[in-house]
């Protein structure tokens, strides 16, 4: 049994349609959580998969939750990098590009479980703020949120196994 068993999780699906996410602005997109009935105190929270598409070319563009939790750290103090996405490509000549995260595995936080909305800004590299209309042609984000099992479930499957010890 792994760390990774003792975890439920959840995913969590925001795009710039009005009915994917708690709300938008000029630079910010509301992503609402579902509710936690895992009765925890805490769950992990990592960007899996983004889609990022618009006229504007950025050598690449930082995700930024506008919450810091204690297990990040940066000198700007802004929020959490949640990952950075590259050109994935360019569709033709002077058309859309696509951006796509750069790396498979990115950071997982421990955030409270009683969180319900979070703040989801684009920068630059030079820390410049990416409005959400150069993202015209699209916008999509997955979310996984990781939940500690249940005491209850933990117990029984621990149980299960002094038992096969036995």
């Amino acid at each position: 049994m792994g760390y990774e068993d003792n975890y439920t999780c959840k995913y969590v699906y925001a795009s710039r349609a009005a009915d994917n996410n708690a709300g938008i602005s000029t630079n910010v997109m509301k992503v609402q959580l579902p509710f936690c009935r895992e009765r925890t105190p805490n769950l992990k929270l990592q960007l899996v998969a983004a889609k990022l598409s618009g006229d504007a070319e950025f050598p690449g563009v930082a995700v930024r939750m506008s919450d810091s939790p204690s297990d990040y750290f940066s000198l700007d103090n802004k929020g959490a990098i949640l990952g950075i996405a590259g050109i994935s490509y360019q569709r033709t000549a002077g058309g859309a590009f696509h951006y796509a995260l750069s790396h498979d595995n990115n950071p997982e936080y421990v955030i409270p479980s009683t969180t319900r909305i979070i703040d989801i800004s684009f920068e630059t590299g030079v820390g410049a703020i990416v409005p959400l209309a150069d993202f015209g042609d699209g916008l999509q984000l997955i979310f996984k949120l990781s939940f500690p099992t249940q005491p209850d479930e933990i117990q029984q499957q621990y149980s299960a196994e002094i038992h096969r010890g036995l």
